[in-house]
């Protein structure tokens, strides 16, 4: 073959012998001439070179869907690639003989499969892996913007799913996170009354909150009420502790919670669920939810109606007692959702939800509102479209939101009668692309623009901000082949930038680690370090000028450096053994504190700082699945104020508790399910000087429950005893906390009306 004879030229003589020719430019032309002859030639015979070729896709076992990112290897060899979206990998140019081709993935067994190649064979394989259920490694989204397994990603993250919320009979959802280690739910009295959290020691104003990637803390205060955002629709809600504001900006300086919709339905065709509900207080619940799901379409309604009077039984002062008064509740939910996949790779999805609630305000022990009256309504809406390609772009993601937000406040009663209402409006869009460089190297970008605008008269006039933000996050995965078992060591760093029109830019940094060791194990190495920010609200800044307190428009966004670093184990074929410890600290300057004026007038500045430490545990035994599992976290928390006179440097963060045990133990089998939690919580310090506190409180809750599975239908009877021990207590100062309360709900349903 021509070919051939090129291939076996001597590459040091490629021009002949220039003494044929007769001038010396027609040789120099001939020789460039048979030089790129020899050149493309020798390329397509590289190109064509002989070799065996073996290709093949890896599935899982179970759904035999492509499994992607698999790293895929002949033992021995310095070979390996990584598959694709669709599972697909690759070898050239093999010489004849015997392989172990081996596929090793985080979350799946490792798997070896032999293979004998024949010299110029091109061989096709399907190789099925199983997936190792790891309670610990969860799909996250919000983690790097893209699906990970929580065992990939560098932060701390826990997932909980839709299946926790029913289980749990969540009303919102605070009630779903009571378990999350190093999240802390502060509510303020019964259904209904307001609940906020803190992660890691963080303000209630330091936590981001988004709804399907999107922001709802509001401009006007900074906090999001728990109690406004109910579980309808709800796939799962993933929390992020520490730092993130070099992914999601402005006050994810504790964290982040992400509340995930439903995309999907948990199989095709049309689904539906009716529950009750009836508990002590007053308390009654009515939902009703359906949806339909095709190869093509997933809709899904859903609407829920819940009041409660509110009217325990609590002791104001030793040996006495009095009934809650004004702490009455009533809400109505609607969710909606709409997806169309257009084809394979490509989806727009369309979300909306409604929720009103009105409620008295009781007002503290101290100080109650016998009259005060409070109304909440939200309109948010997403519209979203997601596509996945096979190019260097592997994902885009393009999104545009509204938020409606109207908040009423009457108090006819008050020494000067109020009667206030706030509406904050927010409306955006984002793009995002996913990229993909190489098998060790992928890289998230994207640009969001947010506008808010306030209006009312709580703060006497109208108020607008604009949000340029862009941002990166970087991922450069190393799979060393030196050791058996170590599968990826990842370093991820991460910018983001933020300009606001009232006050500026702000540049946040972060880099991250993690190292993924186990075949019949799990193990996860972690850590961090990064930079964050808070945001001055529209209230820090704008609140009117009166005889006693004033806003301050010079202020600037309170600054954080946080870092953390631990490790979680899990060992699913040692009776589902796992453990996991994280140490973290996190340091605040600038600090948005109220302090008095020359005029006697107290008004914000940035003039406080704070420091926390402290570390997170947990361990898990799930020795016979479903049957029996049992769980506890504990979060040890030392948060100090490093700003202020001698009666208040240094002394502990008021409403932080230094110590929280969470527990329980759960059992399924048969259509019966119960389960027993425990959360303890530390005494509390109520005021800056450290000298009034709260006491420890200890709560147990029990749930009982048995479902019939019939032809084309199901039925649920669920029995629940909240504080089963009538412990009296107050997790914020004046805002006593139901007692023992018992709950009773009957379900209905046709279908699969789950989702995911």
């Amino acid at each position: 073959m021509e070919i051939a004879s090129v291939h076996h030229m001597r590459p040091g003589l490629p021009f002949g012998r220039p003494g044929l020719f007769h001038s010396r430019k027609e040789n120099a032309m001939k020789a460039l001439s048979r030089f790129f002859l020899w050149f493309m030639l020798a390329a397509v015979q590289g190109f064509a070179q002989s070799g065996a070729i073996l290709s093949g896709r890896v599935i899982d076992q179970g759904t035999a869907r492509p499994v992607s990112d698999a790293q895929v290897e002949l033992a021995g060899t310095p070979r390996r690639v990584t598959t694709g979206r669709d599972g697909n990998f690759v070898f050239s140019g093999l010489g004849a003989g015997a392989y172990t081709l081996r596929i090793s993935r985080v979350g799946y067994a490792t798997t070896d499969a032999e293979v004998a190649l024949q010299a110029e064979e091109e061989q096709i394989l399907t190789v099925g892996i199983r997936e190792v259920s790891y309670l610990l490694d969860p799909v996250t989204s919000t983690a790097t913007r893209l699906q990970s397994r929580a065992s990939e990603v560098s932060t701390s993250v826990t997932v909980v799913p839709a299946a926790v919320l029913e289980h749990r009979q969540a009303q919102d959802i605070s009630d779903a996170m009571q378990e999350v280690p190093g999240i802390f739910i502060r509510p303020y009295g019964a259904l209904g009354d307001v609940r906020t959290a803190s992660i890691r020691g963080s303000s209630a104003g330091q936590v981001l909150v988004l709804m399907d990637g999107q922001r709802v803390n509001n401009t006007q205060s900074g906090e999001v009420d728990l109690t406004t955002l109910p579980t309808e629709g709800i796939d799962r809600i993933e929390i992020v502790r520490g730092g993130a504001s070099a992914l999601y900006g402005a006050d994810a300086v504790g964290g982040v919670i992400n509340v995930i919709t439903k995309t999907r339905g948990a199989s095709e065709g049309i689904a539906g669920d009716a529950r009750v509900l009836s508990g002590s207080f007053g308390t009654r619940e009515a939902e009703v939810k359906g949806n339909y799901s095709s190869g093509s379409t997933f809709s899904a309604l859903s609407y829920r109606y819940l009041k409660s009077n509110g009217d325990y039984t609590f002791h104001p002062i030793p040996d006495s007692s009095a009934a809650r008064a004004n702490a009455d509740f009533l809400s109505h939910a609607l969710f909606g959702k709409e997806r169309w996949s257009i084809d394979d790779g490509r989806a727009l999805s369309f979300t909306g939800q409604y929720f009103f609630n009105e409620a008295g305000d009781p007002g503290t022990i101290s100080y109650p509102n016998a009259r005060a009256r409070k109304q909440n309504r939200n309109i948010l809406l997403g519209l979203a479209y997601d596509e996945e390609l096979e190019s260097v772009v592997r994902t885009l993601h393009v999104q545009s939101y509204y938020h409606n937000l109207l908040f009423n406040y009457d108090d006819p009663l008050a020494y000067v009668p109020i009667s206030n209402y706030s509406h904050n409006i927010a409306a955006g869009g984002e793009v995002q692309a996913g990229l993909r460089f190489s098998d060790w190297n992928s890289l998230t970008g994207g640009y969001a623009y947010r506008w808010d605008h306030f209006s009312g008269n709580s703060l006497q006039g109208e108020y607008e901000r604009g949000l340029h933000s862009a941002y990166v996050v970087d991922e450069i995965a190393l799979r060393p082949s030196f050791m058996r078992g170590l599968h990826r060591i990842a370093i991820v760093p991460a910018l983001r930038w933020d300009r606001f029109s009232d006050f500026g830019a702000q540049l946040s940094p972060k880099i991250g680690l993690v190292v993924n060791a186990g075949e019949a194990w799990l193990l996860s190495v972690k850590a961090n370090y990064g930079r964050s920010f808070r945001a001055p609200t529209f209230n820090d800044l704008y609140w009117p000028r009166d005889s006693y307190t004033a806003g301050n428009p010079d202020l600037k966004p309170e600054r954080a450096t946080d870092f953390d670093a631990g490790a979680a184990l899990e060992v699913p074929a040692l009776a589902g053994i796992g453990a996991s410890f994280t140490c973290f600290g996190n340091r605040v300057t600038d600090l948005i504190l109220c302090q008095p004026g020359a005029d006697g007038v107290w008004a914000p500045a940035n003039v406080g700082r704070a420091e926390a430490r402290g570390f997170e545990a947990g361990a898990l035994l799930n020795p016979w699945k479903d049957l029996l599992m049992i769980s506890w976290n504990y979060t040890h928390l030392d948060a100090r104020n490093k700003s202020g006179g001698p009666d208040e440097y240094d002394k502990e963060l008021p409403n932080r508790p230094a110590d929280i045990h969470k527990a329980a133990i759960r059992t399924r089998h048969a259509g019966f399910s119960a389960s027993v939690e425990l959360l303890s919580v530390g005494l509390r310090y109520t005021t800056t000087s450290n000298d009034a506190s709260l006491p420890s409180y200890h709560v147990y809750n029990a749930l009982v429950g048995y479902n019939w599975e019939l032809a084309h239908s199901r039925m649920e009877v669920t029995g629940e005893v909240l504080n089963l021990g009538d412990a009296e207590y107050q997790v914020m100062a004046g805002y006593p906390v139901p007692g023992r309360e018992f709950r009773v709900s009957l379900s209905f349903g046709v279908g699969s009306a789950g989702g995911e």
